[in-house]
């Protein structure tokens, strides 16, 4: 048995070498980065709870349908359904698509699942999907604040924080001109 100082000053443990090796290893691991959800209202599980599975795979294909028709609430909320894996298998690269979709039609909840995916850009499974050639905290509170502007429900002080935390002044300025400046797109249907 050998007995290790962690630099305490104390001896804190005595145990076989291998085993002291193993903890040290153990206790050396990075915890994952925290995913930043962002949820105003129930989510789908609590939103759709009183649907039979018949009639939620009913919703999904209504949906489908009505977001290949260009019907922004109908992309965001299936990009929603795409990020949990609620009722059709998690994809997020397809959330992202079908975010992307309501965001450029200026959908608040479409842009603010954009900044999220950049806030989430290095977790969470969003990292092959996210464009890396920008700043993801500029963009993200980008994106925030598009969504801000365009539904009021969106505008709190812990979302605030948690979008524009990092940013220079400059960078929240030039991101204010971006916003002013920004105007919405039609999105283009997406072929399955």
């Amino acid at each position: 048995m050998r007995t290790f100082d962690f630099g305490t000053g104390r001896i804190l443990i005595a145990m076989p070498p291998i085993l002291a090796l193993l903890f040290l290893a153990l206790a050396n691991i990075k915890k994952p980065q925290q995913c930043h959800d962002i949820e105003y209202g129930p989510n789908l599980q609590e939103k759709y709870k009183h649907l039979s599975l018949t009639e939620l795979d009913t919703l999904v294909k209504t949906l489908q349908a009505k977001a290949l028709q260009e019907d922004a609430e109908a992309e965001a909320e299936l990009g929603e359904f795409y990020q949990t894996g609620y009722d059709v298998p998690k994809d997020i690269g397809k959330a992202l698509q079908w975010y992307r979709k309501a965001a450029d039609q200026g959908n608040a909840k479409g842009l603010l699942n954009i900044g999220a995916s950049y806030l989430n850009s290095d977790s969470c499974g969003w990292q092959e999907y996210v464009d890396h050639s920008v700043n993801a905290k500029t963009e993200a509170y980008f994106w925030y604040s598009l969504a801000v502007a365009r539904d009021s429900k969106y505008n709190n002080t812990w979302s605030e924080h948690k979008f524009s935390e990092g940013l220079t002044s400059e960078q929240i300025a030039t991101v204010k001109e971006r916003v002013e400046g920004w105007k919405p797109i039609s999105s283009h249907v997406v072929r399955q």
